[in-house]
């Protein structure tokens, strides 16, 4: 069954942005025709199922988690480094929603 997700964009603000996604999925009607509250949600950028009380750190890094058939994802807090020094770079690990920064001449030698 194709679930409907209704998204939510909410903006918080403190000293930045965080930027938050939500959704409920549908109710689901049982074969005696009553409605009930799933007891997962999919993951609204991935497509996989997690069941309520289930958190997960997304590929595009935003930290989720579902409660009874409804999801919340946020925004990440990554730190950006400051001041690199000039022989040195920086890089983004996507899988470790984090930044690497090492010698231009040697990827093996952090900065």
């Amino acid at each position: 069954m194709f679930l409907a997700w209704i998204l939510v964009f909410s903006f918080l603000g403190i000293s930045h942005s965080e930027i938050c996604i939500a959704g409920q999925s549908q109710m689901v009607v049982t074969e005696d025709g009553r409605y009930v509250t799933p007891t997962y949600c999919t993951d609204p950028f991935g497509e996989t199922i997690y069941q309520s009380g289930e958190k997960w750190r997304t590929s595009n890094c935003m930290d989720c988690s579902c409660e009874m058939g409804g999801f919340e994802c946020c925004e990440t807090k990554i730190d950006v480094p400051q001041n690199i020094p000039d022989d040195c770079m920086m890089e983004f690990d996507r899988n470790e929603c984090k930044y690497w920064i090492f010698k231009m001449d040697n990827r093996s030698t952090p900065c």
